[in-house]
């Protein structure tokens, strides 16, 4: 969908925007989101609730955003940004840690995933903020700068020969390649 849009963007190949309005409409089905705790007010398919591996929920929403900027759909742009939103329901923004799964125990998951940070989502977040701030869907830019500052930096080791000792992996061994 997101490659979809773009190359419409790039070429106004007519084709890519109808597969990729094709997938939309696919995506946006009410059974491919979450309930919401008042769903009957606040339907979770009308706010892009979401649960699960969170890279995968911030890939789906980079690719939704895609397709609204393409199409200059002011819905969808608000669709992708209550999606930013409940995100950082799950996250702890001022230090610029969300997990690596929502609920994931629903998907057989071990509970311990909801607990520790996914460096992933994190650059997804960090991409998502910028592009909607862009965008004019609001000012993302102090959730950019806890992101990067306070969590994200720290994802990055630059040491192999800490690596290399926190892992247990001697130099030019199997493990080490």
């Amino acid at each position: 969908m997101a490659a979809l849009a773009k190359h419409y963007q790039m070429t106004g190949n007519q084709e890519s925007l109808e597969m990729a309005r094709k997938i939309l409409r696919f995506v946006m089905k009410p059974a491919l989101w979450e309930k919401n705790f008042d769903e009957a007010r606040y339907p979770g398919y009308e706010h892009a609730i979401w649960s699960g591996h969170f890279h995968n929920g911030t890939q789906a929403l980079h690719g939704l955003l895609d397709v609204a900027l393409a199409t200059q759909d002011d819905r969808l742009k608000r669709f992708v940004r209550d999606g930013y939103d409940q995100i950082m329901h799950n996250a702890v923004i001022r230090m610029g840690w969300m997990p690596a799964w929502a609920e994931p125990e629903k998907y057989n998951r071990e509970g311990w995933l909801g607990g520790i940070p996914e460096p992933c989502a994190q650059a997804d977040m960090i991409g998502i903020a910028i592009r909607l701030s862009d965008a004019g869907l609001g000012d993302y830019w102090d959730d950019v700068d806890c992101i990067v500052r306070n969590h994200f930096i720290e994802q990055h080791v630059t040491d192999n020969n800490l690596m290399r000792r926190f892992g247990g992996v001697e130099p030019g061994s199997d493990a080490d390649a």
